[in-house]
């Protein structure tokens, strides 16, 4: 239900998103599904290659920063991955009526 009224709630919503925010969106929005196949793979294969990292010696610092690194990562793979695969396949795709 929760998500229910914030997609209602977002889409009445009258502001305007900064261009750069609005494009962000869209690809995560584009890619999500190419995010969703890859990113237990792309943790799993990062974790074997260079373990447990201690950057800063607190583990919610070193948390935010690794998170963040491997998650333009997976961004980044899925981005590939949506581009070679995905795409192609959905403009194979015809109209249902």
């Amino acid at each position: 239900m929760v998500w229910g009224v914030f997609i209602l709630v977002w889409i009445n919503a009258r502001f305007i998103i900064p261009k750069l925010l609005d494009r962000l969106m869209l690809r995560g929005g584009e890619i999500s599904f190419s995010i969703y196949l890859l990113h237990a793979v792309v943790i799993s294969l990062v974790h074997k290659a260079v373990g447990n990292i201690q950057l800063t010696g607190r583990i919610e610092l070193d948390l935010i920063i690794i998170g963040t690194a491997v998650y333009a990562l997976v961004w980044a793979i899925a981005s590939i991955s949506y581009e070679t695969i995905e795409k192609p396949f959905l403009s194979l795709r015809q109209r249902y009526i």
